[in-house]
């Protein structure tokens, strides 16, 4: 089969469809972006997100958004993860992982479940803000290395596992922001956790 690899940005507009046959596969270069286009919602499929040589950048630029589905079981993100429009949700049991990799919105958002997961690792990418619109549901939320996760200061997240800031990373909770409790909930802290009110007290 064929090998098609992607040093640049395929604009996967829905509802296109992708099909390979044989052994055929999509690979990317180290600077390659996939880019989620469209007005229909997109499950990811490990057709145009391979779980090796997988895109190093991710932009969600469809209305009807994004699902990182379970039948992947995780997917990782080296570069960066842009929220143009739509929601980019990480479904019931599946994992995103933000290896060095920043995240920003550009007026779409981030969603979950309260069996998703989300690691945001590394010693690159900076301060992940969660882009929400509202409350966002995980089952476990892991910040590691250098890395910081910031609320937005109104949003909470809903916790069912467990929150982990690991040495020499931070949670910022951006004022107001809350971890609550949905089906249970806890928070092991061996890096920083700040908390403060919306005027920074």
């Amino acid at each position: 089969g064929i090998t098609l690899t992607f040093i640049g940005t395929p604009d996967y507009f829905q509802p296109a469809t992708i099909t390979l046959t044989g052994t055929g596969k999509i690979v990317y270069g180290f600077t390659g972006t996939l880019k989620y286009s469209g007005f229909l919602a997109k499950t990811i499929s490990a057709v145009e997100f391979p779980a090796t040589v997988g895109p190093y950048n991710v932009n969600c630029n469809n209305s009807g958004g994004v699902i990182l589905p379970a039948s992947l079981l995780s997917r990782t993100i080296n570069g960066s993860l842009l929220l143009t429009t739509g929601t980019f949700t990480i479904g019931p049991g599946a994992l995103l992982d933000l290896n060095g990799a920043s995240l920003s919105s550009g007026g779409g958002y981030l969603g979950g479940s309260n069996t998703s997961d989300l690691i945001i690792q590394g010693k690159t990418g900076g301060t992940v803000t969660m882009p929400t619109n509202s409350n966002i549901s995980l089952r476990t939320v892991t910040v590691k290395d250098t890395r910081s996760l910031a609320m937005n200061g109104t949003d909470n997240i809903a916790l069912s596992g467990v929150l982990t800031i690991g040495a020499g990373a931070t949670y910022d909770t951006g004022g107001e922001s809350q971890v609550t409790q949905n089906t249970g909930g806890a928070i092991i802290i061996n890096g920083r956790f700040i908390t403060r009110d919306l005027q920074g007290f």
